[in-house]
């Protein structure tokens, strides 16, 4: 008989019916599945959906809180009373305060307030709004240009350079 950890038994078949003896309570097929009562059976309801559908005709979101998806009126509402807005932070809309504010010393810019003229590119990033070195920057040597992941981390003026200098004439 090949020893059990040589690959001539590994590759082989050299187990005969006598080699493994096997009492009733230990068949085969006990081995291979286990065995389920028919009232274990019966009891068993079918899996719950991991999340539900939002309630709005047509949307394919998954709800969030009752019954909507964030689009459709799910989600936390703002804290200020009568307000119907969603919370973005700490419990408060856009409108009450709900932004993270640049850390800079007397700047008011808030992250992402797209829409007020005062707050023009004023996404936060390291806790800095674009004005203070927030935002990414262009990756060409002395170029402070606002970059752009979908430009390769480059301004719009180095994109199209990087275009032009790499299409074919």
């Amino acid at each position: 008989m090949a020893q059990k950890l040589s690959l001539a038994f590994l590759v082989h078949d050299f187990t005969s019916p006598s080699s493994c003896p096997q009492s009733p309570e230990t068949n085969a097929t006990s081995l291979r599945s286990p065995r389920v009562s028919p009232l274990m059976a019966k009891t068993r309801s079918p899996p719950a959906p991991r999340s539900r559908p939002c309630k709005h005709a047509g949307c394919t979101k998954f709800a969030v809180t009752r019954g909507h998806c964030i689009a459709h009126g799910g989600g936390k509402r703002c804290s200020v009373a009568d307000c119907p807005s969603g919370a973005k932070t700490n419990g408060l809309c856009w409108k009450h305060g709900g932004s993270k504010t640049c850390s800079f010393p007397d700047c008011s810019n808030r992250s992402k307030t797209y829409g007020v003229p005062t707050a023009y590119f004023s996404a936060l990033r390291h806790g800095l709004c674009w004005a203070h070195g927030g935002g990414k920057r262009c990756r060409a040597d002395g170029c402070q240009r606002p970059a752009y992941e979908r430009n390769d981390n480059l301004c719009d003026v180095h994109c199209s350079k990087k275009k032009h200098r790499s299409a074919p004439y």
